[in-house]
């Protein structure tokens, strides 16, 4: 209680100065500049143009059935500037296909995917067969198909595999490579610890997974130009209160857990990656931030399964089941790690060259504690799909089995022992607008 007391105490009197440089920051400054906030996150690095890439996934979600623009945007870029040209969403994932690339085929979930779709840019191949359109056995027939060449069910794949598996693991590269930047010696205290090392790498994956129109809160009714956003980000929001994961105070309009975890420990590691000799408590941040980035996979897979499963015969059912495998295939591979076998199953009743509506009954039992569990994740963070507009899912919060199980590289139960480093010397703007956002967040936790 008396930390509580002490902590808002803080906070009240820090708010006129937060006040005062939201103000400012509001005169002119933009959406991702150092000391500009990020749907909450305040980066001391300029991640201006990176964030930008969500305008890229704007336009080619405008351009519906348009595959032909739609396709030239993907590969050669629009909005993100980089050097003399523009970053690609294609680059994304073809990055990790070439051959010299070798510390992007260490990364852990690169790993995981090639392992189980044998190939390292597996995101592009799976796009790219939806936009031309290709039959492939491993994404699906998207030329010939009854359901998957339907335009309800491309256009769906196209925009989610792009969110929430290429964009999604380039993001968690930049984590990756903020680490890694942080550790080698090879480099000095400056291009370790300043503005410009292993904090700006990190500060790119918070740009990549929110994007420069997302403002942190609820998509539901939200516009372009007025918080709508089209990052990774979008996922947890949407599901939180499905599964039962809302109710958090994320300070930026937000409520899932998965997102105000994924603040949490963005500030925390924020500070630790501007001083030496942290290494431990930044290798159990992003062991936490990985395992958050999971739970809106596995969610969206089940909860786009059972949809699917009530919309059969009607006309909705192609889309559908377009949303429930672009889901679901983004999922398994880190099912497909704890569970090959429950990861076959769900595979075989979600892909979209199936026909036949999923067993809802098999999706359910392949994400139970168990393999929740040697995911690095808690039942507790899935959740389950609420009574009120579930009722006949009949979906309970599976029962963690064994919590002691060691993922590698992904471990939910670590994140409530991380707390909040002291600020020491950060750098510009990151301590005084970033305190405020936090400091709920480090009462809660």
């Amino acid at each position: 209680m008396m930390r509580t007391a002490t902590l808002f105490g803080v906070l009240f009197t820090m708010m006129p100065f937060v006040v005062h440089c939201e103000e400012e920051a509001a005169l002119g400054d933009v959406v991702g500049d150092s000391g500009v906030g990020m749907a909450g996150y305040i980066p001391p690095s300029n991640v201006v143009e990176h964030s930008k890439i969500d305008l890229d996934i704007r336009d080619i979600e405008n351009k519906g059935s348009n595959y032909a623009v739609a396709k030239v945007i993907y590969e050669d870029g629009l909005n993100s500037r980089s050097g003399d040209g523009f970053r690609t969403l294609q680059s994304f994932s073809t990055k990790y296909a070439n051959v010299d690339n070798n510390a992007y085929k260490q990364e852990p979930f690169a790993k995981l995917a090639h392992e189980y779709w044998g190939e390292w840019d597996y995101s592009n191949q799976h796009i790219l067969a939806a936009l031309e359109p290709l039959d492939s056995t491993k994404y699906g027939d998207y030329k010939t198909g009854k359901w998957a060449s339907t335009d309800a069910v491309r256009t769906q794949i196209v925009k989610k595999v792009i969110k929430f598996q290429l964009v999604w693991l380039y993001a968690l590269h930049e984590l990756e490579s903020a680490y890694a930047k942080y550790t080698d010696t090879k480099r000095t205290d400056e291009e370790r610890y300043g503005a410009n090392g292993a904090v700006h790498a990190f500060d790119e994956w918070w740009a990549f997974y929110v994007g420069s129109l997302e403002d942190g809160s609820v998509e539901s009714g939200e516009t372009d130009g007025d918080g709508k956003g089209y990052g990774p980000y979008i996922a947890a929001e949407k599901f939180a209160e499905p599964f039962g994961t809302e109710g958090y105070v994320v300070s930026n309009g937000g409520k899932s857990y998965v997102n105000w975890e994924l603040m949490f420990q963005a500030h925390a590691a924020q500070r630790l990656l501007q001083k030496a000799g942290n290494e431990e408590e930044l290798a159990d941040v992003f062991k936490c931030i990985r395992a958050m980035m999971k739970v809106p996979l596995i969610q969206g897979c089940i909860r786009y399964a059972y949809v699917t499963t009530t919309k059969e015969g009607t006309d909705e059912f192609a889309k559908y089941k377009g949303e429930m495998w672009a889901f679901c295939s983004a999922a398994l591979p880190f099912l497909h790690e704890a569970d090959a076998d429950a990861a076959a199953t769900v595979r075989a009743e979600t892909e979209v060259s199936n026909t036949a509506s999923p067993d809802f009954d098999k999706i359910k039992e392949a994400f139970n504690g168990e393999t929740v569990n040697k995911m690095g994740l808690r039942c507790s963070d899935i959740g389950h799909l609420n009574k009120k507009d579930y009722k006949d899912a009949d979906h309970k919060e599976c029962n963690d089995v064994d919590l002691s199980n060691e993922n590698a590289y992904a471990d939910a139960k670590i994140c409530p022992k991380i707390k909040m480093p002291n600020s020491g010397t950060a750098l510009r703007g990151s301590w005084f607008l970033s305190f405020a956002l936090v400091a709920v967040a480090w009462v809660m936790h």
